[in-house]
């Protein structure tokens, strides 16, 4: 349960970051598409510490 809700909310934050790194592939820009990816990364390797936190919290 507490899996699918962190997916979810991950999802719905980076959702606007997709919609730049579509944008950005259009335009060819390969700096601006890096950062994005890289902000993409950072968010989800938070989300999965939190994950694992909470698992350690429960268990």
């Amino acid at each position: 349960m507490l899996k699918i809700i962190l997916i979810s909310f991950c999802l719905l934050i980076e959702i606007p970051f997709i919609f730049k790194y579509i944008q950005a592939k259009k335009e060819f820009e390969i700096i601006k598409q890096t950062a994005i990816i890289i902000i993409m990364m950072i968010i989800a390797i938070i989300f999965f510490g939190i994950y694992k936190l909470s698992l350690f919290m429960i268990g």
